[in-house]
């Protein structure tokens, strides 16, 4: 701008970004101005419990940040800074990344890299006979009853209540048979949607997430609408057909973007809030999709046209307000059409969501109901019931280390934060040290050479030109050579010490990542075996962990999907879902040895008598299955295979009725033990 005196102003390129983004922060301030300073109804009080979550999240925000890093392996911006100020090598240990990069190898391999799963379907042990299957058993065995009187047989109330056990553990056998082949098929559908929705990419980003951060978070299942494509034949050709169907889905979310409530210790506590970033297009998209307000989403499609980006979330702040410096994330500001959304879970008073509009709302506008809302600045576009029986969220968290109580555990950063910390220190020390001793130090007394001398010149046979000097000492030398201490064994001593107490504080010792650095008893095999099998609690506590808060909770919640919305009959029944990444993966290898152990031990005539050709071939099929081989062509079924044995008659079956009266001598009294109301008085 000239000036009065017609002088223009000349800015550095840094001064005019600065001033670009002054004047584009007041033009924001100037646009938000419009909007209510104080929000009422729902989306107030969604406004509410974010302000809450996300104060109550900045404690813990920095170990957020600083568990980035080190599994980078790279400085925070406030360390380097003080490095450089004392100049020197920048080098970083990298030993959380490691011990990080060894868990999270073999947790991918416990869950994802196995031919069986991390878990099951199982059927109740003892299933209950309904009423009238009860009924229907004392009815027959009555008539058996009745029909061993006529024969002549005399039964007492122990014989006939032996028989009608017989017969009801009979029944429930077969009730349990059927409830285990149901269980299977509905442990095959829950398979089927895990690996259609994406399941196995998710878990293993919630892994990486996990042996990271302070807490990871799986979400699911998310149903979505998505588009597909088919192929159809029409006059014998294919064409492509382009569907859209609601599909079920699965994804792990950063933990910097989940805001639990204060005081929360799971998502399933107070309430939780997702911070999601749109983009224009994903916004459009949600117009007539149910429980979407189509006005309000195209409020925020008209604001994002004035001023483009619509970020007005900035979770990447710091307790005391600075900037996190992260140029892994903070570049995604620097994007335009993006939106902020804050994606809600949990409790909501009728009145708010009546006064919004949701419907299933009874009379009492004091209860609260457990609902969904989706607000983008000022708007609520989204505010829906949640449709699960129990109420659940679609959230499940698990830490490296839980902390009772708490939401957020300790990272394996937390962990080794001091050994990290410490052996940074030490090599940074230990590189400088090399560098300064890797060569002698150069003494020159400047007053015996001439001017001009290069002095930084040095090479074989040089010829130095020298002055008397000037205080009559001519014994002095002009230049002199002396050698650094090295104290690279003693730093290296250092290292190795806190390596060790590395591998003590996490459980997870170096020689599980198969370095063959090891002494003591790791240097024998049984030595090494017992080492690992100590290791391996350590690594079954964390496997616990995800069973017992991911796996089982999440399994459940599709076992009740399905038990209620599925219209195949044959996979519901009496069943529980159970989670067995301890109980039976962390012993995989045993289990292989055993097996064959087992086959060949019993591999001679008298066993092969007792356990038989079916016998030996269930065994060949649990090895084959466990080698990743193809059972039905290796160990063909018995049928296939003609090992069916021939069904034999049951001797409990019961004979025909008999009509005959029951023989009655003159002055004998008569037991009526045949009849169902004597049956159902001796009991079950």
């Amino acid at each position: 701008m000239a000036s009065a005196i017609g002088l223009i102003r000349v800015m550095s390129q840094k001064e005019v970004v600065d001033e670009q983004r002054k004047a584009d922060s007041q033009s924001m301030d100037g646009e938000d101005a419009q909007f209510p300073a104080d929000l009422s109804g729902l989306a107030g009080y969604i406004r509410k419990c974010w302000d809450e979550a996300h104060q109550h999240k900045q404690k813990d925000l920095q170990r957020f940040i600083e568990a980035r890093y080190a599994r980078q392996g790279i400085y925070t911006p406030a360390k380097l800074r003080e490095i450089m100020t004392t100049g020197g090598s920048t080098e970083y240990a990298r030993i959380v990344a490691n011990k990080a990069r060894i868990l999270e190898a073999w947790l991918k391999d416990i869950f994802l890299n196995q031919e069986e799963r991390p878990w099951t379907i199982e059927a109740t042990p003892q299933p209950d006979l309904p009423a009238d299957k009860i009924s229907e058993v004392r009815k027959e065995v009555s008539a058996q009853v009745a029909a061993m009187v006529v024969a002549g047989k005399n039964l007492s109330d122990v014989d006939v209540l032996g028989l009608l056990n017989d017969r009801i553990d009979m029944e429930r056998s077969k009730l349990k048979d059927i409830a285990e082949s149901r269980a299977q098929r509905m442990a095959d559908l829950i398979a089927d949607q895990l690996a259609e929705g994406g399941f196995p990419d998710a878990f293993s980003e919630f892994i990486s997430h996990f042996v990271t951060y302070p807490g990871a978070i799986l979400k699911g299942p998310i149903f979505r609408k998505r588009e597909t494509m088919t192929w159809s034949v029409v006059d014998g050709t294919y064409v492509p057909e382009i569907k859209s169907d609601i599909v079920m889905e699965f994804e792990a979310v950063d933990p910097f973007n989940i805001y639990p409530a204060p005081g929360a210790a799971t998502p399933q506590e107070g309430y939780i809030i997702e911070h999601l970033t749109l983009t224009a297009n994903d916004l459009y998209n949600l117009i007539d999709v149910d429980g979407y307000d189509e006005a309000a989403i195209r409020v925020i499609l008209a604001r994002m046209q004035t001023r483009g980006s619509y970020r007005w979330i900035d979770h990447w702040q710091t307790s005391n307000g600075q900037e996190a410096n992260d140029p892994t994330v903070m570049a995604t500001a620097e994007y335009s059409n993006f939106v902020d959304v804050l994606e809600f879970h949990g409790p909501v008073s009728g009145a708010l969501l009546r006064e919004w509009g949701v419907k299933g709302i009874d009379g009492d506008e004091q209860r609260f109901y457990e609902a969904t809302v989706w607000l983008i600045d000022d708007q609520v576009i989204k505010a829906v019931l949640n449709d699960d029986p129990m109420g659940r969220r679609p959230y499940y968290k698990a830490c490296y280390e839980p902390i009772p109580g708490y939401f957020w555990g300790y990272s394996m950063y937390d962990t080794l934060s001091d050994i990290q910390g410490v052996c940074n220190a030490a090599i940074r020390s230990l590189v400088n040290n090399m560098a300064i001793a890797s060569g002698p130090q150069v003494v020159v007394n400047v007053d015996r050479l001439p001017a001009g001398e290069d002095i930084t010149s040095l090479h074989p046979w040089k010829i130095w030109q020298v002055n008397d000097s000037q205080f009559g000492n001519n014994s002095l030398r002009p230049v002199d050579f002396f050698q650094p201490t090295t104290n690279v064994q003693d730093l290296l001593t250092v290292l190795d010490r806190f390596y060790a107490l590395a591998d003590d504080f996490s459980l997870i010792p170096r020689y599980m990542a198969g370095s063959d650095r090891v002494s003591g008893p790791a240097r024998t095999a049984s030595g090494l075996s017992m080492l690992l099998d100590a290791a391996n609690k350590g690594i079954k506590s964390v496997v616990q962990t995800i069973d017992s808060h991911i796996m089982t909770p999440l399994l459940q919640q599709l076992f009740t999907h399905n038990m209620i919305y599925s219209d195949d009959e044959n996979i519901k029944g009496d069943s529980k879902v159970v989670a067995r990444g301890v109980a039976s993966l962390m012993q995989l290898e045993t289990l292989r040895m055993r097996r064959n152990e087992f086959l060949q031990i019993t591999a001679n005539p008298i066993d092969s008598q007792i356990v038989g050709i079916e016998g030996r071939a269930a065994i060949l099929r649990e090895i084959a299955k466990t080698l990743g081989m193809d059972v039905n062509k290796i160990v063909p079924p018995n049928k296939v295979a003609g090992l069916q044995t021939e069904p034999q008659q049951n001797p409990m079956q019961a004979p025909a009725p008999s009509n005959e009266a029951l023989p009655n001598a003159p002055g004998t009294p008569t037991m009526d033990v045949a009849s169902p109301s004597a049956i159902s008085s001796v009991g079950v």
